[in-house]
């Protein structure tokens, strides 16, 4: 009889340490679903069900219980939820628009080892407001902690460790040979200059406000931008560049 007493104790508690496995130790993590997949996969794979049922004439993403997804956190089901039946006058709680997309697409904004915020942009010409997911990593996957809607600018502020305007220059003589630079002012002392990382992450805003993945071999020297992204050993990591004055005349 003891022994059968032990057995079940250790049942119980094999059966308690997976569950808590399974959606981590956090407040409100217990049980949480995660997906294996990329973020920005996550995220896409989600707005796709989500578009595909505002846009059908049978259907709606209510119907489908999307807003009961188990990869959304608790807090953010509910708020999807309290969402529903909204008017045609209010915005979408997923897509942040007013008129419903044909499609979307994604952009990382930011990311690191324990959370990633992803932009969600209408491939629409005219609409202007985006979404942004942010997605929290727990265990060995993600999961969609919660969606906010932005103007259109960029995503929510974030401090970055290089912040500055200055003006775009190659120096062929310079230790980082042909690569674009950039020349500023801090804490009033002018003359700094730090070397430009581009990836296919970079975002570039032009004069026009349209914005595009940044591509360097088309930047003009003296031109004026500012530059956010974050500072490494090998110089500037470009989160973002906006440019704001056109080249000056030689």
């Amino acid at each position: 009889m003891k022994k059968i007493l032990i057995l079940v104790v250790l049942l119980v508690a094999i059966i308690g340490l997976g569950f808590f496995i399974k959606g981590g130790f956090g407040g409100g993590l217990v049980g949480q679903e995660v997906s294996m997949e990329d973020p920005v996969d996550i995220v896409l794979n989600f707005t796709d069900e989500w578009t595909s049922a505002l846009n059908s004439s049978t259907t709606d993403p209510y119907k489908l219980d999307l807003d009961k997804t188990p990869i959304l956190s608790k807090d953010l089901r509910k708020k999807l939820s309290d969402a529903k039946g909204h008017s045609d006058e209010e915005v979408d709680p997923v897509l942040c628009q007013l008129v419903i997309p044909d499609g979307v697409s994604a952009r990382v904004v930011f990311e690191n080892e324990m959370e990633t915020e992803i932009l969600i942009l209408p491939t629409d010409t005219g609409l202007s407001k985006q979404a942004i997911f942010k997605l929290n990593h727990l265990n060995d996957g993600w999961y969609i902690n919660d969606i906010t809607c932005s103007l259109g600018e960029f995503a929510p502020d974030r401090e970055f460790s290089f912040d500055n305007e200055g003006f775009l220059f190659k120096d062929q003589l310079s230790a980082v040979g042909d690569k674009w630079q950039i020349l500023f002012e801090e804490d009033g002392e002018v003359g700094h200059t730090a070397p430009l990382i581009f990836n296919s992450e970079s975002v570039c805003r032009d004069m026009k406000g349209e914005e595009s993945t940044c591509s360097p071999d088309q930047f003009s020297e003296t031109s004026k931008a500012l530059v956010r992204g974050e500072m490494s050993e090998s110089g500037v990591e470009v989160k973002r560049l906006e440019f704001t004055e056109e080249p000056l005349k030689q």
